[in-house]
């Protein structure tokens, strides 16, 4: 009897243990998700990519981006390769036809497509009555480099009277030099990662030594993303040392793109605008301490400034109209706008604060008007 009340005891026990600890954990998690969320990618951005030669957009793509915590969108791409409706090669008769190439803000990655600054830039330009059709070539991951292949290759069959060249502060150095497989394949992590927001937490928190000394690998703790990002920060801000041969080699990359857009311009008759993208780590120095911190990498060698100071001046040299969104932006961060989702790209805010913008430049600076006559063959 002894012995069966022991057994009894015992499991009444390790029951109570089991509901008090499951009740501590899931407390643990509420809180987490609730005030400090970790949030996880769960559909690679290479799925809506076609890659060969060049990278676009997969035409026809049916599918959905979604970072938990974060946003949940939806993405469709037409038989264009374009993210949008369906429209035609050739523009409508009396249209006005503005092609918006760029990266990943461009594309509107973390909202809906009517909410991207590219579909608004559209609406408020009809608005003032004009016949404007906005088309949307934004494609994740490319850069200048790449987007002036896509224009060669695609666009200017679609007959653009006015193209908006997105540049990335962030980015779009490195982007000139990272091959096509830049988007590696798509590792899911185990069950608990994906769920569990405090898991992320404490699988994200190990110190590298103490992963490397328990032979804690990506494959153990889930922490697939975290890794690669880290490998795509560091590649980033190597670039913002202007002695490095890796910025070098992206500059030399970059200005012979930009020399494309300014023939499509002096020969196609195509005007090209530029629009200067920020991010928040550009305009906020606690941000960049904080990000050059966790990366390890010396502050005294990587200055924030290097991709605006290149940027600006190459195309002030091409003399292509730009608009710089960095006063905009920071103006923006310092009354508390919540124009960035958590993952850095615009949220719908941020969108709206960009069309509004645009919208103004173009008007004030007469690049919006009535449409070029378009000859048999224009844009081959």
């Amino acid at each position: 009897m002894r012995a069966k009340r022991e057994a009894r005891g015992f499991l009444v026990n390790l029951l109570l243990f089991s509901l008090v600890t499951v009740l501590c954990l899931s407390l643990a998690e509420l809180f987490v998700r609730t005030w400090r969320p970790k949030y996880y990618l769960t559909s690679s951005p290479g799925a809506m990519l076609e890659v060969g030669s060049l990278i676009r957009l997969r035409p026809g793509y049916r599918g959905r981006l979604t970072r938990i915590g974060d946003y949940d969108t939806s993405i469709a791409v037409n038989s264009l390769g374009l993210r949008g409706p369906e429209t035609t090669v050739r523009k409508p008769p009396g249209t006005f036809r503005i092609l918006a190439v760029g990266d990943s803000f461009t594309f509107g990655f973390g909202v809906e497509a009517e909410e991207s600054f590219v579909a608004l830039l559209q609406e408020k330009l009809r608005d003032q009555g004009l016949a404007v059709e906005s088309l949307n070539a934004g494609t994740p991951g490319v850069g200048v480099t790449d987007e002036f292949a896509w224009l060669k290759r695609y666009g200017l069959d679609m007959e653009p009277d006015l193209v908006v060249l997105g540049v990335c502060l962030a980015n779009d150095l490195l982007d000139a030099d990272m091959p096509a497989t830049k988007f590696p394949h798509w590792k899911t992590p185990h069950w608990i990662y994906r769920k569990s927001h405090l898991f992320r937490l404490l699988a994200r928190s190990v110190p590298a030594r103490l992963k490397t000394s328990l032979g804690l690998t990506d494959a153990i703790l889930g922490t697939y993303d975290l890794s690669y990002g880290k490998f795509y920060m560091r590649e980033m801000v190597i670039r913002y040392d202007d002695a490095s041969p890796q910025a070098q080699a992206s500059k030399r990359l970059n200005r012979a793109a930009l020399d494309g857009f300014a023939r499509v311009r002096s020969e196609r008759g195509v005007p090209v605008v530029a629009l200067l993208i920020p991010g928040p780590f550009h305009l906020q120095d606690e941000i960049w301490r904080n990000m050059l911190a966790d990366l390890d990498m010396d502050p005294a060698v990587y200055r924030r400034t290097v991709p605006w100071e290149f940027f600006r001046s190459e195309l002030d040299e091409r003399s292509i109209p730009t608009l710089d969104l960095s006063e905009r932006t920071l103006a923006a961060l310092e009354k508390g706008d919540k124009i960035f989702l958590a993952d850095g790209h615009w949220s719908p805010p941020g969108h709206r604060m960009v069309a509004d913008a645009l919208t103004s430049f173009l008007l004030d600076h007469g690049l919006v008007g009535q449409p070029a006559a378009v000859k048999d063959g224009a844009g081959r």
